[in-house]
């Protein structure tokens, strides 16, 4: 095994009905657990979450979202994952944005940080998928790339806030040699 899936921030508040929702964020569902079925078999499934206290100056610019232990920052509801998947939070601090995954940690107490985790299974290759291909998406993408991981963006099962920041997103990951496929 050396490839992992990051499924990036589907959370509760991200979808519809959601503090922050992206339009069409619920409909991946099906998509990644599709995916994360036929790639579980031989890759490491990692999630990661927003998971952001109660006050940080990351809601200067955005609602509240994702607060920490609150029902808009759990995992969306239907997304069926095995128990070995590995949970990473990222925007902990009132300091941190918490945009990329490898802005994150294991969720358990002293948990590692993504790359260090991805380094531990040997993990090479990564694809990615979640919301909101703009944000989230973008900078975990960007981040793999710098840290020298195969990078490939799983489009079908990405959303993003608008459709000119989407594009733009994607071509910056292009730019930076993010492959791009459809599963």
């Amino acid at each position: 095994m050396n490839t992992a899936l990051i499924i990036v921030d589907m959370q509760n508040d991200f979808v519809e009905g959601g503090a922050l929702a992206v339009e069409g964020g619920r409909a991946l569902v099906p998509v990644i657990n599709r995916i994360a079925g036929e790639l579980g078999q031989t890759a490491l499934l990692v999630t990661s979450q927003d998971w952001h206290p109660v006050k940080t100056g990351h809601f200067d610019n955005w609602p509240v979202h994702c607060v920490a232990n609150s029902k808009g920052a759990e995992l969306v509801e239907g997304l069926k994952l095995p128990e070995s998947t590995i949970h990473v939070i990222k925007g902990t601090s009132e300091l941190d944005d918490g945009y990329s995954a490898f802005e994150g940690c294991e969720h358990n107490e002293g948990g590692e940080a993504l790359d260090r985790i991805l380094r531990e299974h040997d993990i090479h290759a990564l694809f990615i998928c979640g919301i909101a291909t703009d944000y989230c998406v973008k900078a975990t993408a960007l981040d793999a790339v710098k840290f020298k991981y195969r990078t490939t963006l799983i489009t079908n099962a990405c959303v993003g806030v608008s459709q000119a920041t989407t594009e733009a997103a994607l071509q910056d990951m292009a730019a930076a040699k993010v492959a791009m496929i459809r599963l």
